[in-house]
């Protein structure tokens, strides 16, 4: 899982605990049912307008119930990796994975040194005295 989808996972489950909690905010969000995409998105233009680097969860999380409000403008979706400051959870398959590649990786870059240290270097070639023959010799 990419960071990205880990971002839409905890602002979805954000929303959703906030919708159990507000029953004003659950009657809002299910009126305007914006799909957790349009929100993404919609967060995402927010971020970049303001040009900062960094935000706090309760930034972001504002942004996010921000985004249940009628006259919200979502814009137009971002290419982009989003990088959360919380340790995403990799399932046994994904670290088995992420384990070999990183095994394969280090027996190519140990190969491709043995290989250049292993070969052979090409002898200089020795200089060969010019003779120049001369009649007064």
């Amino acid at each position: 899982m990419n960071g990205t989808e880990h971002f839409k996972e905890v602002i979805a489950a954000y929303l959703d605990q906030q919708a159990a909690e507000d029953a004003h905010f659950a009657e809002r969000r299910d009126r305007i049912a914006r799909p957790i995409g349009d929100v993404i998105t919609y967060i995402l233009n927010q971020v970049k307008a303001s040009g900062c680097n960094g935000f706090s969860d309760d930034e972001i999380f504002g942004m996010a119930l921000h985004c249940a409000e009628d006259e919200v403008e979502i814009g137009q979706p971002i290419p982009c990796q989003v990088v959360i400051n919380r340790q995403i959870q990799l399932t046994e398959d994904e670290m088995a994975e992420a384990k070999r590649k990183a095994q394969e990786q280090l027996i190519r870059e140990e190969m491709n040194r043995q290989r250049r240290s292993s070969t052979p270097k090409k002898p200089q070639a020795v200089a060969q005295e010019e003779t120049t023959l001369s009649l007064f010799d």
